[in-house]
């Protein structure tokens, strides 16, 4: 289990490899249960649903924080993948135009949801300083829509499946090859 939570085996063979892999594995796993209680807060507040819309305002502006520090977390990770490519030239040589635009496309959509963040001015860092609220909902669905398209349509065709089926592979054979 270890192996899976904490990534052993990439911590044994590269520690800024695994320190890349755990920002964009926990990062991503954060974010994206972040987002599904945004949608349901959104939901409630947008149909008043049982009277709890002043609530769930309250709760998504305190959801502020956490969506930061896992965005920034992600963007920690992706940058260390992007660097590793331009700066290692036997990463570098390795690098298929394929793993450098699934690396970039994680990255834009990294960027893309600060910017709805920013925008919807819910940055707890960067407070409402970019809030635009008329643009915001159009730029959400931008990066809503980048982010399914990478992760369901694209991930599960691609090399990046290891994210799913390495945990599975290493929990099925109790952390054999």
């Amino acid at each position: 289990m270890l192996d899976v939570l904490l990534l052993r085996r990439t911590l044994a063979r590269s520690p800024v490899r695994w320190v890349m892999h755990m920002s964009m594995f926990y990062g991503f796993l954060a974010l994206a249960a972040l987002s599904g209680l945004g949608l349901m807060l959104d939901i409630v507040e947008h149909f008043n649903l049982a009277g709890f819309a002043h609530e769930a305002e309250m709760v998504k502006e305190m959801l502020a924080l956490p969506f930061d520090v896992f965005g920034y977390l992600l963007l920690f990770g992706s940058t260390i993948a992007i660097s590793r490519r331009i700066l290692i030239k036997f990463v570098r040589d390795n690098t298929s135009a394929y793993d450098a635009l699934l690396i970039g496309a994680v990255f834009l959509i990294t960027v893309t949801g600060f910017y709805a963040e920013w925008m919807r001015g819910n940055s707890f860092l960067l407070g409402n300083m970019f809030e635009y609220p008329i643009y915001a909902p159009h730029f959400a669905l931008i990066h809503t829509l980048l982010a399914l398209g990478l992760f369901a349509l694209i991930l599960p065709w691609s090399k990046y499946i290891h994210v799913i089926a390495t945990p599975m592979t290493l929990i099925a054979n109790r952390g054999g090859e």
